[in-house]
């Protein structure tokens, strides 16, 4: 099966975006009023408010219908050039502004978040659960507006009741886990908590366990029939 068959595009921008929602949420709750890596005029002090618009903004334009609906078209998977162009738009789309080097720093940062996310992946298929979880963690920011749930839910809804990802096979799925892995291979970024609660070494790799329970379904390996 060749890449175009698969809808890449949705798995990558949803969990990334929501990697964004969670790390631009994090950063105006602690911001301070030295930091200049958000601008928003002449201020730097980012009041409650301010935090839900932003949310509103971002996830509103991340699950607008016209957008997800074109994300799960199948189509060539996207490159890091298309990535960061679609990603920084998403970020963008509220009265937050990150300058250049900050948008570079937030796109390894989210990357090397969901490289690992899959790498650790005990099944291909599990990469629809940690979309679900993402999903369902963006729902709590924007609980207080429903017409954003409601965008989210139906969101889920597609990714589950249409004929998208349900239907593919076994095989299917760990093409589209190989295919992410091949994207994200050449990015051996360090990460700081990566490091210091020692899931990443100091070349940049993932620690992999290889013992624990084997997935669901699955049989322990190394036996000979």
């Amino acid at each position: 099966m060749s890449q175009r068959t698969l809808p890449f595009p949705a798995l990558l921008i949803i969990n990334l975006g929501g990697k964004i929602i969670y790390i631009l949420d994090q950063r105006l709750r602690v911001q301070d009023e030295n930091d200049d890596k958000t601008q928003r005029g002449n201020q730097h002090r980012w009041t409650v408010d301010d935090r839900k618009r932003v949310m509103n903004d971002i996830v509103g334009t991340m699950f607008n219908k016209a957008f997800l609906g074109a994300l799960l078209r199948q189509q060539d998977l996207y490159s890091h050039r298309a990535l960061r162009t679609v990603l920084t738009r998403i970020a963008h789309a509220s009265i937050m502004r990150l300058n250049p080097a900050s948008m570079d720093k937030l796109y390894d940062l989210m990357a090397m978040a969901f490289k690992n996310q899959i790498v650790l992946s005990p099944r291909p298929q599990d990469l629809l659960l940690i979309t679900f979880n993402h999903t369902d963690t963006i729902k709590e920011l924007v609980k207080d507006n429903p017409s954003l749930v409601n965008q989210i839910s139906e969101a889920q809804r597609q990714l589950i009741e249409e004929k998208v990802y349900t239907p593919l096979s076994d095989g299917e799925f760990h093409l589209i886990r190989h295919t992410l892995l091949v994207l994200f291979q050449d990015m051996q970024i360090r990460v700081s908590i990566f490091l210091k609660e020692k899931i990443q070494n100091p070349n940049g790799h993932f620690v992999v366990q290889t013992s624990g329970p084997v997935p669901y379904g699955f049989e322990v390996p190394g036996l000979i029939r």
